[in-house]
Protein backbone atom coordinates (compact mmCIF):
# COMPACT_ATOMS: atom_id res chain seq x y z
CA UNK A 1 0.00 0.00 0.00
CA UNK A 2 1.20 3.64 -0.71
CA UNK A 3 -0.18 7.42 -0.21
CA UNK A 4 1.57 10.06 -2.03
CA UNK A 5 0.53 13.65 -1.32
CA UNK A 6 0.60 15.72 -4.27
CA UNK A 7 -0.78 18.90 -3.16
CA UNK A 8 -0.56 20.73 0.08
CA UNK A 9 -1.34 24.39 0.80
CA UNK A 10 1.67 26.90 1.24
CA UNK A 11 3.14 26.57 4.87
CA UNK A 12 1.24 29.15 5.81
CA UNK A 13 -2.06 30.34 3.93
CA UNK A 14 -5.17 32.15 4.18
CA UNK A 15 -8.11 30.35 5.91
CA UNK A 16 -11.04 31.77 4.17
CA UNK A 17 -9.32 30.46 0.69
CA UNK A 18 -9.36 27.16 -0.39
CA UNK A 19 -6.83 24.77 1.61
CA UNK A 20 -6.51 22.54 -1.30
CA UNK A 21 -5.17 18.75 -0.40
CA UNK A 22 -4.77 15.80 -3.69
CA UNK A 23 -3.38 12.51 -2.38
CA UNK A 24 -2.68 9.06 -4.34
CA UNK A 25 -2.83 5.63 -3.66
CA UNK A 26 -1.42 2.47 -5.88
CA UNK A 27 -4.52 0.57 -4.22
CA UNK A 28 -7.79 3.42 -5.33
CA UNK A 29 -9.17 0.27 -7.45
CA UNK A 30 -9.95 -1.81 -4.76
CA UNK A 31 -13.31 -2.30 -3.54
CA UNK A 32 -14.87 -0.02 -1.41
CA UNK A 33 -11.77 2.33 -1.69
CA UNK A 34 -12.22 5.66 0.16
CA UNK A 35 -9.19 7.96 1.52
CA UNK A 36 -8.92 8.70 5.19
CA UNK A 37 -7.86 12.48 5.85
CA UNK A 38 -7.69 13.18 9.70
CA UNK A 39 -7.34 16.55 10.15
CA UNK A 40 -5.23 17.28 12.93
CA UNK A 41 -4.19 20.22 16.16
CA UNK A 42 -0.19 20.42 15.97
CA UNK A 43 0.47 17.92 18.09
CA UNK A 44 -1.24 15.41 16.17
CA UNK A 45 -4.78 14.77 17.93
CA UNK A 46 -7.88 14.44 15.68
CA UNK A 47 -10.35 17.29 15.30
CA UNK A 48 -12.31 15.95 12.12
CA UNK A 49 -11.94 12.70 10.25
CA UNK A 50 -13.18 12.80 6.53
CA UNK A 51 -13.48 9.87 4.02
CA UNK A 52 -13.04 10.72 0.76
CA UNK A 53 -13.72 8.69 -2.16
CA UNK A 54 -12.08 8.88 -5.47
CA UNK A 55 -12.70 11.63 -7.80
CA UNK A 56 -13.67 9.97 -11.15
CA UNK A 57 -10.89 11.52 -13.50
CA UNK A 58 -7.86 10.52 -12.21
CA UNK A 59 -8.64 8.78 -8.84
CA UNK A 60 -6.80 11.09 -6.68
CA UNK A 61 -8.55 12.18 -2.97
CA UNK A 62 -9.23 15.78 -2.93
CA UNK A 63 -10.14 17.60 0.03
CA UNK A 64 -10.50 21.45 1.40
CA UNK A 65 -9.71 21.50 4.69
CA UNK A 66 -10.27 24.96 5.30
CA UNK A 67 -13.78 25.28 6.45
CA UNK A 68 -12.92 22.29 9.10
CA UNK A 69 -9.88 24.88 10.21
CA UNK A 70 -12.17 28.22 10.01
CA UNK A 71 -13.17 26.94 13.66
CA UNK A 72 -9.96 27.28 15.44
CA UNK A 73 -8.58 30.65 14.03
CA UNK A 74 -10.23 34.07 15.64
CA UNK A 75 -9.11 37.34 16.01
CA UNK A 76 -6.68 39.56 18.15
CA UNK A 77 -7.70 43.01 17.42
CA UNK A 78 -8.69 46.47 19.14
CA UNK A 79 -10.87 44.40 21.82
CA UNK A 80 -7.74 43.12 23.63
CA UNK A 81 -5.07 45.80 22.50
CA UNK A 82 -6.68 49.39 22.63
CA UNK A 83 -8.10 48.91 26.12
CA UNK A 84 -4.11 48.76 27.30
CA UNK A 85 -3.12 52.05 25.28
CA UNK A 86 0.63 52.35 26.12
CA UNK A 87 1.12 49.15 27.48
CA UNK A 88 2.73 47.13 24.90
CA UNK A 89 5.14 47.83 21.96
CA UNK A 90 4.48 44.12 20.49
CA UNK A 91 2.53 41.56 21.10
CA UNK A 92 1.69 37.67 19.98
CA UNK A 93 -1.66 37.23 18.12
CA UNK A 94 -2.21 33.78 18.69
CA UNK A 95 -5.62 33.48 17.87
CA UNK A 96 -4.67 34.93 14.23
CA UNK A 97 -3.71 31.45 12.92
CA UNK A 98 -3.82 27.52 13.66
CA UNK A 99 -1.01 25.40 13.34
CA UNK A 100 -2.62 22.17 11.88
CA UNK A 101 -1.11 18.39 10.52
CA UNK A 102 -2.97 16.64 7.76
CA UNK A 103 -2.77 12.60 7.95
CA UNK A 104 -4.05 10.23 5.26
CA UNK A 105 -4.60 6.74 4.95
CA UNK A 106 -7.03 5.02 3.12
CA UNK A 107 -9.60 1.98 3.81
CA UNK A 108 -10.84 -0.85 1.32
CA UNK A 109 -12.06 -4.27 1.43
CA UNK A 110 -10.19 -6.80 2.50
CA UNK A 111 -11.72 -10.73 2.16
CA UNK A 112 -15.22 -8.72 3.09
CA UNK A 113 -14.61 -7.16 5.71
CA UNK A 114 -13.99 -3.04 5.41
CA UNK A 115 -10.44 -2.22 6.79
CA UNK A 116 -8.78 1.06 7.49
CA UNK A 117 -4.94 1.62 7.13
CA UNK A 118 -4.17 5.15 8.88
CA UNK A 119 -1.46 7.81 8.59
CA UNK A 120 0.37 6.57 5.70
CA UNK A 121 1.48 10.07 5.40
CA UNK A 122 1.50 13.61 6.96
CA UNK A 123 2.19 17.00 6.64
CA UNK A 124 2.17 20.36 8.80
CA UNK A 125 1.24 23.40 7.86
CA UNK A 126 -0.60 26.96 9.58
CA UNK A 127 -3.85 28.59 8.45
CA UNK A 128 -3.89 32.20 8.64
CA UNK A 129 -6.78 34.12 9.90
CA UNK A 130 -7.35 35.76 6.16
CA UNK A 131 -9.09 35.73 3.04
CA UNK A 132 -7.89 37.05 0.49
CA UNK A 133 -9.65 38.30 -3.18
CA UNK A 134 -9.31 36.10 -6.16
CA UNK A 135 -6.43 37.69 -8.19
CA UNK A 136 -4.34 38.11 -4.61
CA UNK A 137 -5.36 34.57 -3.56
CA UNK A 138 -3.65 33.14 -7.40
CA UNK A 139 -0.59 35.24 -6.60
CA UNK A 140 -0.21 33.99 -2.63
CA UNK A 141 3.24 33.73 -1.61
CA UNK A 142 3.74 33.81 1.68
CA UNK A 143 7.61 33.94 1.41
CA UNK A 144 6.21 38.05 0.24
CA UNK A 145 6.23 38.44 3.87
CA UNK A 146 8.54 36.34 5.91
CA UNK A 147 10.32 39.22 6.74
CA UNK A 148 14.23 38.51 5.46
CA UNK A 149 14.80 41.03 3.21
CA UNK A 150 14.32 44.62 1.97
CA UNK A 151 11.46 43.92 -0.06
CA UNK A 152 9.05 41.60 2.44
CA UNK A 153 5.74 43.04 3.74
CA UNK A 154 3.76 43.69 7.03
CA UNK A 155 0.59 41.93 7.47
CA UNK A 156 -1.05 45.05 5.72
CA UNK A 157 -2.32 46.10 2.08
CA UNK A 158 -0.64 49.22 1.64
CA UNK A 159 2.75 50.59 2.35
CA UNK A 160 1.87 54.44 2.11
CA UNK A 161 -0.84 55.45 4.93
CA UNK A 162 -2.47 58.77 6.22
CA UNK A 163 -2.32 58.69 10.10
CA UNK A 164 -3.36 61.41 12.74
CA UNK A 165 -1.14 62.60 15.27
CA UNK A 166 -2.82 61.66 18.44
CA UNK A 167 -4.20 58.66 16.80
CA UNK A 168 -3.61 55.17 18.05
CA UNK A 169 -2.97 52.44 15.53
CA UNK A 170 -1.35 49.11 15.05
CA UNK A 171 0.95 46.85 12.25
CA UNK A 172 0.14 42.63 12.52
CA UNK A 173 3.44 41.29 10.87
CA UNK A 174 4.34 37.24 10.01
CA UNK A 175 6.97 36.73 12.68
CA UNK A 176 8.27 33.90 10.73
CA UNK A 177 12.06 34.99 10.72
CA UNK A 178 14.15 36.24 12.89
CA UNK A 179 13.02 40.29 13.66
CA UNK A 180 15.31 42.09 16.84
CA UNK A 181 13.45 45.61 15.99
CA UNK A 182 11.33 47.92 14.26
CA UNK A 183 13.22 51.44 13.14
CA UNK A 184 11.20 54.08 13.11
CA UNK A 185 12.27 57.39 10.62
CA UNK A 186 10.69 60.78 11.21
CA UNK A 187 10.92 63.57 8.98
CA UNK A 188 9.69 67.36 8.31
CA UNK A 189 8.33 68.28 5.25
CA UNK A 190 11.60 69.25 3.02
CA UNK A 191 12.22 65.65 3.72
CA UNK A 192 14.83 66.40 6.39
CA UNK A 193 15.22 63.80 8.95
CA UNK A 194 13.91 64.13 12.52
CA UNK A 195 14.88 61.59 14.36
CA UNK A 196 16.22 57.68 14.14
CA UNK A 197 14.37 55.71 16.98
CA UNK A 198 13.92 51.66 17.32
CA UNK A 199 12.11 49.60 19.81
CA UNK A 200 12.91 46.02 20.53
CA UNK A 201 10.15 42.34 19.03
CA UNK A 202 9.16 41.13 22.33
CA UNK A 203 6.84 38.88 19.94
CA UNK A 204 7.64 35.16 20.08
CA UNK A 205 4.47 34.19 18.43
CA UNK A 206 3.80 33.07 14.81
CA UNK A 207 2.22 36.35 13.64
CA UNK A 208 2.91 39.60 16.05
CA UNK A 209 1.80 43.35 16.34
CA UNK A 210 3.69 46.60 16.58
CA UNK A 211 2.79 49.71 17.36
CA UNK A 212 2.55 51.83 14.44
CA UNK A 213 0.41 54.99 14.74
CA UNK A 214 1.85 58.39 16.59
CA UNK A 215 -0.09 57.99 19.97
CA UNK A 216 0.89 54.56 20.06
CA UNK A 217 4.75 55.12 19.21
CA UNK A 218 4.57 57.62 21.49
CA UNK A 219 3.63 55.16 24.70
CA UNK A 220 6.41 52.82 22.93
CA UNK A 221 9.76 51.67 25.18
CA UNK A 222 12.61 52.80 23.08
CA UNK A 223 15.35 50.88 23.01
CA UNK A 224 17.43 53.69 20.82
CA UNK A 225 16.53 57.63 20.80
CA UNK A 226 13.92 59.67 23.12
CA UNK A 227 10.71 60.29 23.00
CA UNK A 228 8.43 61.68 21.61
CA UNK A 229 8.90 59.82 18.60
CA UNK A 230 6.12 61.61 16.45
CA UNK A 231 5.11 65.34 17.64
CA UNK A 232 3.79 68.34 15.42
CA UNK A 233 7.29 68.97 13.50
CA UNK A 234 7.19 65.47 12.09
CA UNK A 235 5.47 65.57 7.97
CA UNK A 236 5.97 61.44 7.57
CA UNK A 237 8.08 58.89 9.42
CA UNK A 238 8.69 55.74 7.76
CA UNK A 239 8.84 52.08 9.95
CA UNK A 240 10.80 49.03 8.83
CA UNK A 241 11.95 45.56 10.80
CA UNK A 242 15.63 44.76 11.59
CA UNK A 243 17.23 41.51 12.47
CA UNK A 244 20.68 42.65 14.30
CA UNK A 245 21.01 46.08 12.46
CA UNK A 246 19.84 45.03 9.00
CA UNK A 247 17.52 45.74 7.56
CA UNK A 248 14.57 42.75 6.98
CA UNK A 249 11.51 44.83 5.80
CA UNK A 250 10.34 47.33 3.19
CA UNK A 251 10.15 50.80 4.24
CA UNK A 252 6.44 51.58 5.13
CA UNK A 253 5.45 55.31 5.15
CA UNK A 254 2.79 56.93 7.50
CA UNK A 255 1.74 60.54 6.28
CA UNK A 256 0.84 62.71 9.49
CA UNK A 257 -2.32 64.60 9.24
CA UNK A 258 -3.24 67.40 11.52
CA UNK A 259 -6.31 66.41 13.68
CA UNK A 260 -8.88 68.27 11.80
CA UNK A 261 -12.50 67.75 11.91
CA UNK A 262 -13.66 65.26 14.54
CA UNK A 263 -10.82 63.18 14.84
CA UNK A 264 -12.23 59.96 14.45
CA UNK A 265 -9.94 56.48 13.55
CA UNK A 266 -11.43 53.96 12.05
CA UNK A 267 -9.42 50.83 12.71
CA UNK A 268 -10.63 47.32 10.44
CA UNK A 269 -9.57 43.77 9.78
CA UNK A 270 -7.80 43.69 6.39
CA UNK A 271 -7.83 40.98 3.80
CA UNK A 272 -4.38 39.42 5.56
CA UNK A 273 -6.16 39.84 9.19
CA UNK A 274 -3.80 42.10 10.11
CA UNK A 275 -5.27 45.37 11.75
CA UNK A 276 -5.30 49.05 9.48
CA UNK A 277 -6.57 52.25 10.32
CA UNK A 278 -7.76 55.25 8.58
CA UNK A 279 -8.93 59.21 9.89
CA UNK A 280 -12.56 60.27 9.27
CA UNK A 281 -12.84 64.05 9.68
CA UNK A 282 -16.30 64.16 10.47
CA UNK A 283 -18.95 62.54 12.77
CA UNK A 284 -22.29 62.53 13.37
CA UNK A 285 -24.12 60.26 16.29
CA UNK A 286 -27.96 59.38 16.16
CA UNK A 287 -29.96 56.89 18.17
CA UNK A 288 -32.39 54.75 17.56
CA UNK A 289 -35.28 54.13 19.55
CA UNK A 290 -37.60 50.67 19.60
CA UNK A 291 -40.23 50.76 21.87
CA UNK A 292 -43.14 47.88 22.61
CA UNK A 293 -46.14 49.04 24.32
CA UNK A 294 -49.42 47.40 25.36
CA UNK A 295 -53.16 49.23 25.66
CA UNK A 296 -55.41 48.93 29.07
CA UNK A 297 -58.00 50.02 30.50
CA UNK A 298 -57.17 53.03 32.93
CA UNK A 299 -58.63 52.53 36.42
CA UNK A 300 -61.41 55.76 36.50
CA UNK A 301 -63.82 53.75 39.37
CA UNK A 302 -63.17 54.63 43.04
CA UNK A 303 -64.27 53.13 45.93
CA UNK A 304 -67.61 55.69 45.66
CA UNK A 305 -68.97 54.75 42.74
CA UNK A 306 -67.37 57.61 41.36
CA UNK A 307 -65.87 57.65 37.93
CA UNK A 308 -63.26 60.10 37.24
CA UNK A 309 -61.27 61.13 33.87
CA UNK A 310 -57.44 62.71 34.57
CA UNK A 311 -54.96 63.79 32.29
CA UNK A 312 -52.72 61.17 34.39
CA UNK A 313 -54.38 58.42 32.86
CA UNK A 314 -52.28 55.60 30.94
CA UNK A 315 -54.07 54.19 28.56
CA UNK A 316 -50.99 52.86 26.44
CA UNK A 317 -48.01 51.38 28.40
CA UNK A 318 -44.70 51.46 27.76
CA UNK A 319 -43.24 47.99 28.67
CA UNK A 320 -39.98 47.56 26.42
CA UNK A 321 -37.38 50.26 25.32
CA UNK A 322 -34.46 49.74 23.21
CA UNK A 323 -32.17 52.17 21.87
CA UNK A 324 -29.24 51.80 19.70
CA UNK A 325 -27.08 53.98 18.66
CA UNK A 326 -25.20 55.00 15.40
CA UNK A 327 -22.83 57.52 13.46
CA UNK A 328 -22.10 58.62 10.46
CA UNK A 329 -18.39 59.65 9.04
CA UNK A 330 -16.73 61.15 6.17
CA UNK A 331 -13.33 61.03 4.80
CA UNK A 332 -11.20 63.97 3.86
CA UNK A 333 -10.75 63.98 -0.08
CA UNK A 334 -9.47 60.13 -1.19
CA UNK A 335 -6.88 59.22 -4.13
CA UNK A 336 -7.88 57.07 -6.64
CA UNK A 337 -5.85 53.93 -4.47
CA UNK A 338 -7.55 55.00 -1.04
CA UNK A 339 -10.82 54.81 -2.70
CA UNK A 340 -9.71 51.09 -4.04
CA UNK A 341 -8.28 49.83 -0.64
CA UNK A 342 -11.23 51.61 1.31
CA UNK A 343 -13.04 48.65 -0.53
CA UNK A 344 -11.20 46.09 2.44
CA UNK A 345 -12.78 48.36 5.19
CA UNK A 346 -16.07 48.19 3.90
CA UNK A 347 -16.33 44.39 3.95
CA UNK A 348 -14.26 44.23 7.03
CA UNK A 349 -15.71 41.46 9.42
CA UNK A 350 -14.35 43.46 12.66
CA UNK A 351 -14.29 47.31 12.82
CA UNK A 352 -13.89 49.65 15.65
CA UNK A 353 -13.62 53.34 16.12
CA UNK A 354 -11.81 55.68 18.22
CA UNK A 355 -13.22 59.04 19.38
CA UNK A 356 -12.42 61.20 21.92
CA UNK A 357 -9.76 59.22 23.36
CA UNK A 358 -12.35 55.80 23.87
CA UNK A 359 -12.46 52.49 21.14
CA UNK A 360 -15.44 51.00 20.31
CA UNK A 361 -16.54 47.84 18.85
CA UNK A 362 -19.49 48.84 15.47
CA UNK A 363 -20.92 46.91 12.66
CA UNK A 364 -20.79 48.59 9.11
CA UNK A 365 -24.58 48.46 7.84
CA UNK A 366 -23.45 49.10 4.15
CA UNK A 367 -24.39 46.88 1.83
CA UNK A 368 -22.24 47.79 -1.79
CA UNK A 369 -19.18 50.05 -2.25
CA UNK A 370 -18.89 51.95 -5.52
CA UNK A 371 -15.12 52.62 -6.30
CA UNK A 372 -14.77 55.75 -7.76
CA UNK A 373 -11.86 57.34 -10.03
CA UNK A 374 -10.91 61.13 -10.40
CA UNK A 375 -11.80 60.55 -14.13
CA UNK A 376 -15.35 59.90 -13.39
CA UNK A 377 -15.38 62.12 -10.28
CA UNK A 378 -13.67 65.35 -9.70
CA UNK A 379 -13.40 64.80 -5.99
CA UNK A 380 -14.72 62.39 -3.56
CA UNK A 381 -15.05 61.03 -0.05
CA UNK A 382 -16.20 57.93 1.65
CA UNK A 383 -19.21 58.18 3.84
CA UNK A 384 -20.05 55.26 6.19
CA UNK A 385 -22.76 54.85 8.53
CA UNK A 386 -22.10 52.13 11.75
CA UNK A 387 -24.03 50.62 14.33
CA UNK A 388 -22.43 50.26 17.92
CA UNK A 389 -22.29 46.61 19.31
CA UNK A 390 -23.75 47.17 22.21
CA UNK A 391 -27.54 47.46 22.47
CA UNK A 392 -28.71 50.04 25.68
CA UNK A 393 -32.14 49.41 27.32
CA UNK A 394 -34.18 51.62 29.54
CA UNK A 395 -36.50 48.64 30.18
CA UNK A 396 -36.99 45.31 29.21
CA UNK A 397 -39.53 42.64 29.28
Amino acid sequence: MAITIETTPQDYAPVYNPLIVVASSTNSGNTDFSYIFEICDSSGTTLRTLRIPPEILYAYGVSDVARVLESYVNEDGASDFFLVNGTGDTRDCDNSFYDYQIKIGEEYDVSGTLTQFLNLGSFTATALNGSLAELPFINWDYTDYDLDGTSKLFLTDTIDKEVLLTGEGYTNFLNTSTVTNFRVQTYDSTGSIIKDVEFLNSSTSTVGQFASSPASLNAVTLSVGLQPVVDSSTAYYEIFAENGGSQVSTKFRYNVKSDCGDGVVVHFKNDLGGFDSFPFITYKERFDIKREKYKQNPNRLDASGGYTYSTLDREQVQYHTKRTKRAKMNTDLLTDEQSVWLRKLVDSPEVYITYEGNTYSVLLTATNYDVKEYDYNDMFQLEIDVEFSIEEYRQRY
